[in-house]
């Protein structure tokens, strides 16, 4: 059986590398399993191990570097033995000491994994998305994450190195090298000049230690600015529907005069024809007489279109035609789509008090502040005993006090009682 010592020199120096590198793969485990406190025997199992591979290398490498020096000397009775061992033994012995330290290394993970360390914190901290710093009363570091050192290179230009320094930096100094403040303060905000947008949080843990915090509210911000220019565009587009709201009665209005008009102007076309046919072939008195009171009828109709349009008269008008004493108490506003609403809603409680309370008198308030109109109507009828369900005329009254930016309550205690409140123009 061949002997160690009679191997080729060039496969004892393959061994000893191999040997080598498992004997520092061994010293790697046993640091590993004294910072992540393994179990004991874990560290004794490999301090044992690491014994036996250094005592079993140094006599190994002892004949071998005594015959193979040029200076030679004389070879322990160990170092003998072990450099004269059967070469089979040799590469056994180094197989299982390479095996049993790869197990421990991979033990040693497989701990450090599924147990709390020294360094699983710093570990933890690195993982997470917020930048973290605790330091010292002056400013020396205690732990820091990696995304605090990275917020804070991209601010100073260098890692973590004081923590009050930092804290200057971010509330004083951060509007500088493409960075710039959104918020500053107390609790400042700030855009880096990657674009991410951190805000900052300091706190006293004790009198000794102080913690900072950094966020990331990129999303947030952007979802802000973006919600803002939303709002801005509802608000031009419900300007652009109240405005539609009150030339839309304006229009209808001025569709049903332009229609008279054209009435009246073929009414007035046939008339002359007529007129001009009865002058000229004579007619007799019944005719006259017709064509005499077709004038009159379109005569009162062009006095008519130039009467001013009275509300209050208006009101009282329709009030008398159902019988109900109505009372107006101050001033009706003369905004136009103000008063439209207001007459619309008059008019739709004295229906409503002749046919459901069987009242016979209304009483109207309007009271005017700096911002608003606010019309109160109440009649002396029967009080509803079940809440009122908004029909058809509650309900278009609704709708277009709504449209201008108004309110309508309805209450049925102590009495009937229609409220409605409208914003003055610009309100």
């Amino acid at each position: 059986m061949m002997k160690f010592s009679q191997m080729p020199v060039s496969a004892q120096d393959a061994y000893y590398c191999i040997f080598a590198v498992t004997v520092m793969l061994t010293l790697f485990g046993f640091v590993m399993s004294l910072v992540g406190k393994t179990r004991k025997s874990i560290l004794i199992t490999n301090s044992a191990i690491l014994a036996v591979e250094f005592i079993f290398f140094s006599f190994l490498y002892e004949g071998y570097g005594i015959i193979h020096s040029a200076n030679g000397g004389e070879i322990s009775t160990a170092g003998k033995a072990f450099y004269d061992m059967p070469s089979p033994v040799a590469w056994t012995v180094l197989a299982v000491c390479l095996t049993l330290t790869a197990l421990g290394i991979v033990y040693c993970v497989g701990w450090n994994k599924r147990h709390v360390g020294k360094t699983s914190i710093k570990e933890g901290m690195d993982k997470m998305p917020v930048g973290l710093c605790f330091y010292a009363k002056n400013g020396m570091p205690i732990l820091t994450n990696d995304e605090m050192n990275k917020v804070c290179v991209a601010l100073t230009g260098h890692t973590v190195m004081d923590g009050n320094a930092l804290w200057q930096t971010i509330t004083e100094g951060a509007d500088r090298n493409g960075n710039k403040f959104i918020v500053s303060g107390d609790t400042p905000i700030i855009k880096l000049s990657d674009g991410k947008i951190k805000s900052f949080i300091r706190r006293e843990i004790d009198d000794a230690v102080t913690e900072l915090i950094a966020t990331d509210v990129t999303m947030q911000y952007e979802l802000g600015e973006k919600l803002a220019e939303e709002n801005e565009e509802l608000k031009a587009m419900n300007a652009r529907l109240a405005e539609y709201g009150n030339n839309i009665v304006a229009i209808t209005r001025e569709k049903e005069i332009l229609a008279a008009k054209i009435r009246i102007h073929d009414d007035i076309g046939h008339l002359l024809l007529a007129l001009k046919k009865s002058l000229l072939t004579g007619a007799s008195r019944e005719e006259k007489e017709f064509l005499l009171s077709e004038w009159l009828k379109v005569a009162k109709l062009l006095a008519s279109e130039n009467e001013q349009f009275n509300m209050r008269e208006k009101l009282f008008s329709y009030a008398k035609t159902l019988g109900i004493r109505l009372e107006i108490n101050g001033e009706i506003p003369q905004e136009k789509r103000l008063s439209d609403v207001m007459f619309v809603a008059v008019k739709e409680c004295l229906t409503n008090t002749l046919a459901h309370a069987k009242g016979n008198v209304l009483t109207v308030a309007v009271k005017e502040t700096n911002k608003e109109y606010e019309m109160t109507c109440t009649n002396n009828g029967c009080i509803p005993t079940e809440p009122i369900t908004e029909g058809g005329g509650l309900s278009s009254l609704r709708k277009i006090t709504e449209r201008i930016g108004g309110t309508m309550t309805v209450a049925i205690e102590p009495r009937f009682i229609l409220s409605i409140v409208l914003p003055k123009e610009g309100v």
